[in-house]
């Protein structure tokens, strides 16, 4: 072997060299970028996994919430039907009262008039 052969076989055997250590840099920089996608896509992960939580959470006491309205309505509405049943019965009473009234005063006025002819 010539020198110059040795020459070249070195000089081939630096640029493959420097092509290995330029792919192991770019592989490490891409296994870089690639843990630091991955942080990232967990850390979203978990910020959307807070906010499923937060939600169900506000749905559970939405629900509460509307099953306490739905009870207080049905409170209201049976008041409702009370008071309506209690002002039936109380305007019976005053028609029942303007009927005693109304005989009361035409038996008084029959009184008068049968005393005033005597």
């Amino acid at each position: 072997q010539s020198f110059d052969e040795v020459k070249e076989r070195c000089k081939t055997a630096e640029l493959e060299a420097k092509r290995a250590i330029e792919l192991a840099d770019k592989a490490r920089a891409d296994a870089v970028t690639s843990q630091k996608e991955k942080s990232e896509t967990q850390r979203l992960a978990m910020e959307r996994l807070a906010q499923i939580e937060r939600a169900e959470r506000q749905v559970e006491n939405l629900e509460r919430q509307k099953t306490d309205l739905e009870d207080e309505l049905r409170k209201l509405r049976l008041s409702e039907m009370e008071a309506v049943s209690k002002v039936t019965v109380l305007e019976a009473r005053v028609e029942e009262r303007e009927k005693e009234i109304g005989s009361l005063l035409k038996e008084t006025n029959e009184q008068r008039a049968h005393n005033v002819k005597s």
